[in-house]
């Protein structure tokens, strides 16, 4: 239930800040391309929003046409186009989202293993990239950046407070 929460929120924020889907469904002719780090592995999706072969892996480089869009009305989450071919990611796998920080938290290189010392202070807002990871502690854990093998347990972040990605066109 919870997740349905926070995915109903997603929606929300994702409508308000990227405005009305159906000034972003047109593509605009002068797109020009750009070259992206997937920091979340990345499933590849068709035009009408469906699954499609291809998956692109964490820290490999993309290239994007630079306007994110949405397809269709359901998760209201934008996608870039990948350059030349007929396959659309997922922004947040790319670009990430907001969250603010509830509760002190270190930063996780594994399970078991501090990725460093220093703690992230609640009320701080911290990037995660796609969806929570679950560990083989049983407990779920957000990729906040890089270089590799940074995490943040999902428990000590609150709800979305926005996307990373400015306002579309």
């Amino acid at each position: 239930m919870k997740q349905k929460v926070k995915y109903l929120i997603v929606a929300a924020l994702c409508a308000i800040s990227f405005g009305p889907s159906s000034q972003l469904n047109s593509v605009h002719a002068a797109s020009h391309s750009i070259s992206k780090t997937i920091m979340h592995d990345a499933q590849a999706y068709s035009k009408e929003g469906k699954k499609v072969k291809g998956k692109y892996h964490a820290y490999s480089n993309v290239i994007l046409d630079d306007q994110p869009i949405i397809i269709g009305t359901e998760p209201h989450a934008p996608y870039y186009k990948v350059k030349n071919k007929k396959q659309y990611l997922k922004a947040n796998n790319i670009d990430g989202v907001k969250r603010k920080v509830n509760h002190n938290s270190y930063v996780y290189a594994s399970s078991t293993r501090k990725a460093e010392p220093k703690v992230i202070k609640a009320g701080s807002t911290v990037t995660t990239y796609g969806g929570a990871y679950q560990f083989k502690n049983g407990l779920l854990y957000y990729r906040i950046g890089g270089p590799k093998k940074q995490y943040i347990k999902a428990q000590n972040l609150g709800a979305i407070t926005g996307p990373v990605q400015k306002k579309l066109q």
